[in-house]
């Protein structure tokens, strides 16, 4: 069995604008939050970017949690 063939859902990466338009954040904010360390890129070459999809994901369930009941 390889490395493709292990069970347990895909990778998926995403550029920058796809980020962008999946969370509706701009891409200025997303290359501020990879400055940060707040999310990490992966380096495909001096100009090719990509960000995990799950990653993002996380750090979206991250700030549900942090978000204020509703009424309060």
């Amino acid at each position: 069995m390889n490395a493709l063939s292990q069970s347990g859902p895909p990778v998926r990466f995403l550029t920058v604008p796809q980020v962008a338009q999946w969370t509706t954040w701009s891409t200025r904010t997303i290359w501020e939050m990879l400055a940060r360390g707040e999310l990490t890129r992966i380096r495909l070459g001096r100009r090719c970017t990509r960000i995990d999809a799950a990653e993002v994901e996380r750090l979206i369930e991250r700030a549900r949690g942090r978000a204020l009941p509703e009424g309060r």
